[in-house]
């Protein structure tokens, strides 16, 4: 723990140090793309969605992130630490116009769904409108849940919205996220031969996730609309670390999603 406690703190100088040449530099807008485990990070720091999902070879799944440098009211809501560097600076620019005809450009209809960027509820909303419109004859991960429970393995995971022909994992990369697919249908692929087509409710990823193992094959986002849950690696680790009725229900659901796949 003191260890990590020490690695925060050298991550929040160096963020600091770098957003201060930033500023001193006179830069109004930080772009990035983010795969899905890193997201939470960058939306902490008070980058927001704004493009649709794209894929690199390699990595698979990102998101296009931005970041407004001068939007300090945006910074102050998600407690951005970077938000003390702006206060600090002596600028002498007006930036509100800037900001002000940047977020008029902003999506109505981001790629990502967080509580962060959406507000409180969305996400655990998005999946019971999945989880009431798909089939009801195929097992869910989040079967005999309570409200609650669900609310507990939700925390810091993410709703996306990917484009037809998106990989949403990669073979060989090595995050470890574990999907859900909310709606659409994917493909699984090995070395460019189709192995399996997965229908909404399908879990994906888990090779990795259970065995810490690069992934061992592509999924790609085979129709429109296609919206996948991706659940937070290390908040399920605490999880199943912690609350070892929760993790039986969560585990068991897995287990039943993957007998699902092979019938």
């Amino acid at each position: 723990p003191k260890d990590r406690r020490g690695a925060g703190r050298l991550s929040a100088q160096l963020y600091n140090a770098l957003y201060q040449f930033i500023v001193d530099v006179g830069v109004e807008l930080v772009f990035l793309d983010s795969e899905p485990h890193l997201i939470n990070n960058w939306l902490k720091l008070g980058f927001r969605p704004f493009a649709p999902t794209t894929t690199y070879g390699g990595v698979g799944l990102v998101v296009p992130l931005v970041g407004v440098v001068w939007d300090q009211a945006h910074l102050a809501k998600v407690g951005s630490p970077l938000l003390m560097t702006l206060r600090e600076s002596d600028s002498k620019t007006d930036h509100a116009s800037v900001v002000e005809r940047v977020l008029k450009r902003l999506p109505e209809l981001a790629p990502l769904v967080s509580e962060r960027t959406s507000g409180a509820g969305r996400v655990l909303e998005t999946v019971y409108q999945s989880m009431a419109t798909g089939s009801q004859d195929r097992p869910f991960i989040f079967d005999g849940m309570s409200e609650g429970e669900v609310q507990t393995v939700l925390e810091r995971s993410h709703v996306i919205r990917c484009g037809i022909g998106d990989y949403i994992i990669q073979e060989g990369n090595t995050a470890q996220t574990l999907f859900v697919l909310l709606s659409g249908v994917a493909e699984v692929r090995r070395d460019g031969e189709l192995i399996a087509v997965l229908a909404p409710g399908a879990v994906m990823g888990e090779v990795a996730f259970l065995l810490g193992r690069p992934r061992t094959a592509d999924v790609v986002a085979a129709t429109e609309e296609v919206r996948v849950l991706s659940l937070n690696e290390g908040s399920i680790r605490r999880q199943i670390r912690t609350d070892p009725e929760l993790a039986s229900k969560l585990l068991l659901n897995l287990c039943r999603c993957l007998c699902a796949r092979v019938l």
